[in-house]
């Protein structure tokens, strides 16, 4: 098979006289043309021997578009590819056969349209949830050739939407979200004729909830909220809602997608929540001496599952606190200063060592009461009285009241800051007692 580009060219009168005047009826024809491949510069074409020659045969060939035409001779052989010709162009073939003395046969004659070359590098670029740009390339050779592109766009079950473009590119946009398009684009010549179209599928998201919000939490709730995602108003949807407390985490973690009807869903968004631990309730002290306080508490509500211990912490004015654990609901708290006032506080704490908010109280601790009181005088109308100084009460401003009664008249008493005191009474009946306290 013969390949072919530069020929002579011939006007339109002198390759068409000779199909007529030089018509020898003694030579057969040659058979009927078929086009054996058609691109968008060449065609491949074969004929038919003509019936009864036989031998080396030669044939006389034009092939034109548009007013030009070309032609050459073709010899032992029945097929020629021509290419250089233009896209989208109908090309007339006409083969006669070829005497010796330059005789001709009847032209056999066919009519092709070269092929319109589709665009290349169809590229899709997502611009929102619901819009895409759809770009391209011309055709390798067509830069230079007027044209436009006609792109349409269609979903499973409906018609296509079609447009005409001269640029190379389109954006897509109001469509569906969560919705597979198939996309189509084809180059337009203008004389009208159109390649093959160059597709491609695309699928739109579905978008995800917007600005997630953890609204409260306590200790064993949270609200959450969102916003509706942009494009779908128009669409019925709903919301899935996961959340789970990973094993090594203090948290819980929340994620939120859109489903619509048919299932499909978008990428989640998600939100972390830490839930409040609750505090210990109704903390109370129970008893209280020089020394030492007993100081109980009720289990928080919610923790009956729940590994926990309390944290108790305590001091007084001045001084670094004292922390110790426990895991019972009560603490006597020993080694206590007497005398003096104390706070308290205690706080659930689980294992990864979270923390909850403090309960805190106050108390105070009794003072020590004087030691050995003795007598040391009296007499009808008074009395001497001496003590020691309270163990632990050195550094601790106080002073002491001293009261003294007898059966037949109401107590008095009186403050001092000494360590003796003298009692005075007017009262010198026989057989009358009289009672001196001191604290």
């Amino acid at each position: 098979m013969g390949s072919y580009s530069v020929f002579k060219t011939f006007d339109r009168e002198q390759c068409q006289s000779p199909r007529l005047a030089s018509v020898d009826e003694v030579l057969p024809p040659p058979g009927e043309i078929q086009f054996l491949s058609v691109t968008s510069d060449s065609v491949s074409l074969s004929w038919g021997s003509p019936e009864g020659l036989t031998g080396p045969q030669k044939f006389s060939m034009t092939w034109g578009c548009d007013g030009e035409e070309r032609s050459l001779r073709v010899e032992d052989g029945c097929n020629i590819e021509i290419d250089g010709l233009q896209p989208g162009k109908k090309y007339q073939f006409s083969v006669a056969t070829e005497g010796e003395d330059g005789s001709r046969s009847r032209w056999v004659s066919k009519s092709v349209f070269t092929v319109v070359p589709a665009p290349r590098d169809l590229q899709i670029n997502q611009s929102g949830a619901t819009s895409f740009t759809v770009s391209w390339s011309k055709a390798e050779g067509m830069e230079k050739v007027p044209q436009s592109f006609l792109i349409s766009y269609c979903r499973r079950g409906t018609e296509p939407r079609a447009a005409n473009t001269e640029d190379c590119y389109r954006t897509l946009s109001g469509l569906l979200p969560g919705t597979q398009y198939t996309i189509s684009v084809s180059t337009v010549l203008n004389n009208g004729k159109q390649s093959k179209p160059l597709s491609t599928t695309i699928c739109t998201i579905i978008p995800a909830p917007v600005e997630l919000n953890v609204d409260s939490v306590n200790t064993t709730s949270a609200a959450v909220s969102w916003s509706q995602p942009p494009g779908l108003d128009q669409t019925q949807q709903h919301y899935q809602i996961s959340y789970h407390c990973p094993e090594t985490e203090p948290h819980i973690t929340t994620t939120v997608s859109t489903v619509l009807n048919n299932g499909e869903h978008s990428e989640p968004v998600s939100a972390t929540i830490c839930t409040v631990l609750p505090a210990p309730d109704q903390l109370n002290v129970d008893s209280v001496d020089t020394t030492s306080a007993a100081v109980s508490w009720s289990q928080p509500p919610g923790l009956d599952q729940t590994q926990h211990h309390y944290q108790i912490s305590y001091h007084c004015p001045g001084t670094e606190p004292h922390i110790t654990t426990t895991s019972s609901h009560s603490i006597t708290l020993s080694d206590l200063q007497c005398g003096t006032q104390y706070s308290v506080t205690v706080c659930t704490v689980l294992e990864n060592g979270i923390q909850s908010q403090l309960v805190s109280t106050t108390f105070n601790t009794n003072p020590a009461p004087p030691g050995n009181l003795v007598i040391s005088y009296y007499s009808a109308t008074s009395a001497k009285l001496i003590w020691d100084s309270p163990d632990g009460m050195k550094h601790i401003q106080h002073h002491f009241r001293v009261t003294w009664c007898d059966n037949a008249s109401p107590c008095k008493s009186f403050t001092t800051k000494q360590d003796l005191w003298k009692c005075h009474w007017s009262d010198t009946r026989d057989g009358v007692h009289h009672h001196c306290l001191h604290h």
